[in-house]
């Protein structure tokens, strides 16, 4: 029984996070939430699969998590730029931020020492890789962004 209930915080949310935005991406925008796709469904559907994997891996192996959650983003500008129009995604999902909060807090509160200070370089790289061409325009919505990982992460420790 306490290994259903493991299994189950395990996966829970890497399932939520997939079964939400695969609903987005294919049906239609979920009320409440606010997200708006642009881009080949495919295209999208693989941009957020990667999500989920990166989620339903934060427990047992945290860093390779977070690259998963957090790297597709730091490569949405250069893929948006170098990539055929066909590759192009704007994935607007509330449930991606989100995500990607869970998984600061998650990382934060599983990883020690070093790993933990590679953790927070990590977090501070990818940033910068997706907001720095962007930047000084981007400074808020970065800045608030920031300040929602910086919790998290005090949460976590």
């Amino acid at each position: 029984m306490v290994r259903r209930w493991r299994r189950a915080a395990e996966f829970g949310p890497a399932a939520l996070f997939t079964g939400l935005t695969q609903i987005e991406i294919w049906v239609g925008s979920i009320p409440f939430l606010g997200g708006s796709t642009a881009g080949a469904r495919w295209n999208l559907a693989s941009f957020v699969g990667v999500i989920g994997v990166g989620l339903a891996l934060r427990l047992r192996r945290p860093l390779l998590g977070l690259l998963l959650v957090m790297g597709p983003m730091a490569l949405h500008w250069p893929a948006q730029h170098f990539l055929p129009s066909v590759f192009r995604v704007e994935p607007n999902l509330f449930e991606i931020f989100l995500a990607q909060v869970f998984i600061v807090y998650s990382t934060s509160a599983h990883t020690s020492g070093r790993r933990t200070l590679v953790a927070a370089g990590l977090v501070a790289a990818i940033q910068l890789l997706a907001y720095g061409p962007y930047l000084p325009g981007a400074l808020s919505q970065s800045f608030g962004e920031w300040v929602f990982y910086s919790i998290a992460w005090a949460l976590g420790k």
